[in-house]
């Protein structure tokens, strides 16, 4: 790797480290998008567990609901997981523009 991808790199991981962690954003369920920032703490001991996980209020809703609600709302997610890995893929060109604004604060 060049030493301006590496510089890059670096760059990223701090910013990674001193910025808050992501949050879902979008038409989601407040639900939804507490299992999934449940799961972004950086600081490993305030994650979820895969048994706190079990048992959010998310997955309770879909564990004691509707069976065919369940299934279909896991069908339509299925659906769209390609869709929105084809949206997000870039090209090295793009990262490499993504990482250039981050490096220079832009």
């Amino acid at each position: 790797a060049s030493q301006e991808t590496e510089m890059k790199f670096w760059t990223l991981v701090t910013h990674l480290k001193e910025q808050p962690p992501p949050s879902l954003e979008g038409d989601f369920s407040k639900e939804f998008k507490d299992f999934v920032g449940s799961m972004l703490h950086k600081e490993m001991e305030n994650r979820a567990s895969a048994g706190d996980l079990l048992e959010h209020p998310w997955i309770k809703l879909y564990a004691t609901g509707d069976e065919d609600e369940a299934k279909s709302s896991i069908e339509q997610w299925l659906v769209a997981v390609p869709q929105i890995q084809e949206n997000i893929s870039m090209s090295q060109n793009e990262l490499d523009d993504v990482l250039d604004k981050l490096v220079s604060g832009s």
